[in-house]
């Protein structure tokens, strides 16, 4: 019984720095798409290792993928969505941080969804504009 609270500390502390490590690359992508307009092979490196990461505590927090697109989310530019992918990943990582291992964030599982969902947008318009 103890390795298993142990355990389950572990696994909250580890989702706590992944949330923290997704916030700095989104700050981090964000900057640099502001600063050159384009994404560097640097940046698509950091862009794969976020989705990466969001997909962990999505997984983490018991949520699934809804393959539902958003349609409000399309119609936003680049520098919008990269603004937006920042501002989510603050977010996510503020509510991790005032919940518990013994808590599961509603809000949390939706914020990751959405943010798997605007990287993938982030994707398609860089795509279409290369």
């Amino acid at each position: 019984m103890k390795r298993r609270i142990e355990d389950a500390k572990k696994d909250f502390s580890e989702m706590l720095k992944r949330s923290e490590e997704a916030e700095k690359l989104s700050k981090q992508l964000s900057a640099s798409y502001e600063q050159n307009k384009r994404l560097t092979a640097e940046d698509r490196k950091k862009l794969e290792r976020l989705e990466e990461l969001i997909e962990k505590i999505r997984d983490d927090l018991g949520g699934e993928s809804d393959g539902e697109e958003e349609q409000q989310k399309q119609s936003l530019n680049l520098d919008e969505l990269f603004e937006l992918l920042k501002n989510s990943s603050e977010e996510l990582a503020s509510i991790l941080k005032k919940i518990s291992r013994f808590t599961v964030s509603a809000t949390a599982v939706e914020l990751s969804g959405s943010i798997l969902k605007t990287i993938k947008l982030i994707r398609h318009q860089l795509a279409r504009n290369e």
